[in-house]
């Protein structure tokens, strides 16, 4: 991943992008902390979802099928939904669309399963220019960067481990960023570049080997999955606006941001009462008591029972 040289100039900073030289449309950003990104936001890049698998079908019965389909470049299923009968989505993604009705239809052709309804395929097909999605200000703070980093660096190692026990890429980072300064020209700040240049990589990592999304704290069950909700690339802003609205919202969601990775990071540390569960006493007394006030019922038609709460 790292000795291609595909990430050698990659950055999310937009004071080394090429933000600088090109500006970009309103239409094509979006805040990070907006609850409603645009449905244009939210497309994969030539892939089928095909619905309604049922548990029975396995991905090599997956992959028999599209066999003879040469527009097929990779198939991915997803987990077993246990709240639509084990049904699951699979991700066909396609390395040509000539050909794609023809495949549809052959999909579509299968018997469908009785519990799981019928096969649904739908085609989606990126945008041209998909948006960009902007961190905000407040995340290049010296002091948030660094603490990102240090979430970004137990987020891989606790990712990693869910593989093997002794893969951790996080040390294969070091390395490359000590050749990276060694080899490098640059003027810049060597300890905030490093901080940012890691982090970057890290969040990359996470989202392509992990399809880890680091900035909303959400695992996905595939890349295609992840980019159905994050296509565009993450920008993040170097110069504070003067906007007490844009401050207050980002202030507020950084704050977010850091309780949900501390309560990923270490769920046994987590404030359960904070997030609305109740201590067991409670919740026994409470339950306890809800359940004497339905005792009182009556019996009607010698079956049914209808509770008076």
């Amino acid at each position: 991943m790292l000795n291609s040289g595909k990430f050698a100039e990659f950055t999310i900073d937009s004071s080394e992008s090429e933000l600088d030289h090109e500006p970009i449309p309103i239409e094509n950003m979006i805040h990070v902390f907006e609850e409603s990104f645009d449905d244009n936001l939210k497309t994969y890049n030539n892939v089928l979802l095909i619905k309604n698998v049922a548990p029975n079908v396995s991905y090599a019965d997956l992959t028999t099928l599209l066999s003879g389909c040469p527009i097929v470049k990779n198939v991915v299923l997803s987990n077993p939904n246990p709240f639509r009968g084990f049904v699951r989505e699979a991700y066909v993604e396609l390395n040509d669309t000539n050909g794609v009705e023809n495949l549809i239809q052959t999909i579509q052709s299968q018997k469908p399963n009785e519990k799981a309804g019928p096969i649904t395929v739908i085609f989606y097909s990126s945008p041209s220019c998909p948006r960009r999605i902007l961190l905000p200000p407040l995340m290049n703070t010296p002091e948030n960067l660094s603490e990102d980093l240090e979430f970004a660096i137990q987020t891989v190692k606790k990712m990693d481990k869910k593989i093997d026990e002794n893969l951790d890429f996080t040390e294969e980072i070091k390395d490359y960023m000590v050749s990276f300064f060694s080899n490098s020209s640059g003027d810049f700040n060597d300890d905030l570049y490093m901080t940012k240049k890691t982090l970057d990589f890290l969040v990359e990592y996470l989202r392509h080997v992990h399809f880890f999304h680091f900035y909303t704290v959400n695992e996905y069950d595939s890349i295609y999955e992840l980019e159905k909700q994050f296509p565009g690339q993450f920008v993040r802003l170097s110069n504070q606006q003067s906007d007490s609205q844009l401050s207050f919202k980002q202030e507020l969601w950084r704050a977010k941001f850091v309780e949900k990775m501390k309560i990923f990071l270490e769920p046994d540390k987590a404030d359960l009462v904070k997030l609305g569960a109740k201590p067991f006493d409670e919740a026994k007394t409470r339950g306890s008591s809800k359940l004497g006030s339905l005792v009182s019922s009556k019996v009607e038609d010698g079956t049914s029972i209808k509770y008076v709460s």
